[in-house]
């Protein structure tokens, strides 16, 4: 039972030092992030610290499964929803996704992610393991929309549907536009995104001809 409790009381430390480090890292950038600022913001000394985190870099990992996990609980919810088609749940999905953009410690979590993934072996895999996992998401909703499209077909559709949503990240986090001009770029960015699945349809019927 003791053991127990000193697991359960160290995972609650480590959860409330990944809230300090996210805040930290927002407020400071990549730059001013640092498991010795991070320790002075706390009050807890360096050796301390390393002791749940041992370096910087899996700290950061951590809080990008920390994000990760937040959008999954939240992407079940959407998918516990009652839609009258697969083109509404698909709908829904792509509204949380682009409203999800526009909260900063998403989008510069995951930038930083992308810049740590060229230097760091384990945080390339989990990038790799992260757009598998989002990509069946997308390819298991396209595939009730689209049921007798090849699985090839779906699942270059729902590449391009991540292409795009990245690309509207990378563009927030460098333009930072306004409220008006998001929702201008995210109503385009949805018109391609939906032509690229209209595009199953087309196909679809090309093979069934043939």
């Amino acid at each position: 039972m003791r053991v127990a409790k000193n697991n359960q009381k160290t995972d609650e430390r480590r959860a409330a030092i990944l809230v300090e480090a996210r805040v930290l890292f927002l407020d400071s950038g990549s730059a001013g992030f640092s498991m010795r600022n991070l320790a002075k913001k706390i009050d807890m000394s360096l050796s301390h610290l390393q002791y749940f985190f041992p370096t910087k870099d899996q700290l950061f990992l951590e809080m990008v499964r920390h994000t990760v996990n937040d959008y999954l609980i939240n992407y079940k919810l959407i998918m516990k929803e009652s839609y009258n088609s697969p083109e509404q749940q698909m709908s829904a999905v792509l509204d949380y996704l682009f409203r999800d953009l526009m909260r900063l410690e998403v989008t510069a979590i995951f930038v930083e992610l992308w810049g740590m993934a060229l230097r760091d072996v384990e945080a390339r895999l989990f990038q790799r393991k992260l757009y598998r996992v989002n990509r069946r998401k997308f390819s298991a909703i396209l595939a009730r929309v689209y049921p007798d499209a090849s699985r090839e077909t779906i699942k270059r559709v729902a590449t391009q549907v991540l292409v795009h949503i990245d690309g509207i990240m990378v563009l927030y986090m460098v333009d930072w536009p306004s409220a008006q001009n998001y929702e201008r770029i995210v109503q385009d960015a949805k018109f391609v995104i939906w032509g690229a699945i209209a595009s199953l349809a087309m196909e679809t019927n090309v093979n069934q001809g043939s």
